[in-house]
């Protein structure tokens, strides 16, 4: 058989090997063996010629990241894509569709460990909601803080209270210096000094 036979056939099979990867879970295997095919067409090229060779190189160093980019771009949409990637956006059809911006604000409960993804109850609904910040235990109460890729934003309701800012009353006014009006200092200005 001619050399150049076996430079197209292990050009092939680098590039089939390539798409397998991404199709059979291989832990790496199909790639390492894409690889060395694809080493090897290029080496065998070369022992017919520096312009086989050279062709064959610049065919794989374009081809490569084409296949790569182009498998990445659908593999999402593959059984094993389907299963590693979550669909965060419901369809636009979908006749339930509910505003969640009216759950801003309010109190519920935690029905599944949040790290940081799980499920809420809200009165007698669920939602899928992300918690933000630290991870949240099954049971405890959360509050809605927000609104993020069709979930509800949440995080623990004691520590959302501690973290909104508070206005300090008349009478705690006096012991809070920060609230004190800086005349009732004494500074002296910097333009006096």
């Amino acid at each position: 058989m001619d050399p150049i036979y076996w430079v197209i056939l292990l050009l092939l099979s680098g590039f089939i090997l390539m798409v397998l990867e991404f199709f059979v879970p291989s832990a790496g295997s199909l790639g390492g063996l894409s690889a060395i095919c694809l080493i090897a067409a290029i080496v065998m090229a070369y022992s017919i010629g520096a312009p086989a060779g050279t062709t064959v190189l610049l065919l794989v160093l374009v081809g490569v990241p084409i296949v790569l980019a182009g498998m990445i771009k659908i593999w999402p949409y593959t059984p094993i894509g389907k299963r590693l990637f979550l669909n965060p956006t419901p369809p636009d059809d979908d006749p339930v569709q509910v505003d969640l911006q009216q759950y801003v604000g309010r109190v519920g409960v935690a029905t599944t460990p949040m790290l940081p993804a799980g499920m809420i109850r809200i009165d007698r609904s669920s939602f899928d909601a992300l918690a933000d910040g630290e991870a949240i235990e099954k049971g405890e109460n959360v509050v809605v803080k927000g609104v993020r890729m069709k979930r509800l934003v949440i995080r623990k309701a004691a520590s959302y209270e501690a973290s909104r800012p508070r206005v300090p009353g008349p009478d705690e006014a006096k012991d809070d210096l920060l609230a004190r009006p800086i005349d009732e200092f004494g500074i002296e200005s910097w333009d006096e000094t």
